[in-house]
């Protein structure tokens, strides 16, 4: 580094100055005979004499292979940064610099060792270089050419991926789980200024955190203020009780969230309903102290009354064929369930007749024709409670 033209004492003098104050090499130079510190020939003898130099060992092409194989980068420390020669630089963009010079140095020449080197990246590194960089400068070229960004987006993708993983491995929870977790939640806001005002807040935040995903037992929607609580045999149309959707006339309807959460919360308490009556196959009818009524006598006083409400009905297709069915007659029902199809004729009935389209369900077996409050009244049908029979006129 000094010039060829210095004087010997110049160089000497220059030596001096790079020395660390304390060291072990200044305490070496000032105890040195002034004879060894005359001329800059005889300071490089004596330099040599006491530091001598090491022959350096030369890696084998096994070691420096290793070396490479075993410099790795870890998911922290992507979009950190490191400091490398005084400078600053992302780590992502210092490993492959380094694993490039590993690589020119075994020599892989052939880039036999590049997939391996991209089979152990990090689950986001891995993600971000295609697999189509399989020689040494495309493949460090595409890992320097990731942004900060690109990291932090590609991080959240899989965060929200393991999330979704997580739910599908969670035990799914039972009818009647969900049940009792809706009936855990709030009655919706009373009809006010103020209950309107909480019901839009939490309507807001509910669709800023949804993600546009329907409401379930975990995260229900919110209910229009002054409706009725949801799963509680409600219109799922207009939120109150007294009717079902397909009777409701008011033009004031719920919002198309909140009717599919009501339909879906009325389902779960169907099959809740239906869950527990399925794990009560034992049946202990007791009218009056020590009276025991079996199982096959309790079957057939629930199959007379089931028989009671029911009388034939006789369906006018508009093929003018007639096919005679059972009817069940039950003002209070509600059919939880969707519609599978329509069908458009006339019913007969005591000699009275009403035609029109109806809506047909899988009854499972339960009942050919439902005759509910609503067809009932069309019917001009009369219900007398004390003797529960019902009457055409």
């Amino acid at each position: 580094l000094m010039a060829t033209t210095w004087e010997d004492e110049d160089k000497i003098n220059y030596f001096e100055t790079w020395l660390k104050s304390g060291s072990v090499a200044e305490q070496w130079f000032r105890s040195l005979e002034a004879a060894k510190k005359t001329t800059w020939k005889e300071l490089c003898i004596a330099f040599k004499e006491r530091w001598p130099e090491r022959a350096v060992t030369q890696k084998t092409t096994a070691e420096k292979q290793a070396e490479l194989e075993g410099e790795k980068i870890t998911e922290a420390e992507l979009g950190t940064k490191v400091r490398v020669n005084g400078t600053e630089t992302y780590a992502h963009i210092a490993w492959a610099n380094k694993v490039e010079k590993l690589a020119r140095a075994v020599p892989d020449n052939n880039n036999l060792l590049v997939v391996g080197c991209r089979r152990q990246l990090p689950p986001t590194l891995k993600a971000l270089v295609s697999s189509s960089h399989d020689m040494w400068t495309s493949f460090c070229t595409a890992v320097r050419a990731i942004r900060p960004l690109d990291i932090e987006e590609e991080k959240e993708r899989q965060d929200k991926q393991t999330r979704i993983e997580g739910e599908l491995q969670r035990p799914q929870r039972t009818d009647t789980e969900k049940l009792a977790l809706i009936a855990r939640i709030p009655p919706p806001q009373p009809n006010t200024p103020a209950g309107w005002a909480a019901y839009e807040a939490d309507l807001a935040a509910w669709i800023r955190t949804s993600y546009g995903r329907p409401a379930h037992e975990g995260r229900p929607h919110p209910l229009t203020p002054g409706t009725s609580p949801v799963a509680s045999g409600e219109c799922f149309s207009c939120g109150h009780t007294g009717h079902p959707s397909a009777a409701c006339t008011t033009n004031r309807k719920v919002p198309e969230g909140e009717r599919a959460w009501r339909q879906k919360a009325n389902s779960i308490r169907a099959g809740a309903n239906a869950a527990s009556r399925a794990s009560n196959s034992s049946v202990n009818l007791v009218e009056e102290d020590n009276v025991f009524v079996s199982r096959d006598e309790y079957d057939a006083a629930v199959i007379a009354r089931y028989l009671a409400d029911q009388n034939q009905v006789k369906l006018h297709g508009l093929d003018h064929e007639a096919v005679q069915v059972w009817g069940l007659f039950d003002n209070g029902a509600l059919v939880d369930a969707i519609p599978v199809g329509c069908w458009k004729g006339t019913i007969e009935l005591g000699g009275a007749t009403v035609t029109g389209s109806f809506k047909v369900f899988d009854s499972n077996g339960g009942w050919d024709f439902l005759f509910g409050k609503r067809l009932l009244m069309v019917f001009n049908a009369v219900h007398d409670y004390a003797t529960d029979e019902v009457f055409l006129p």
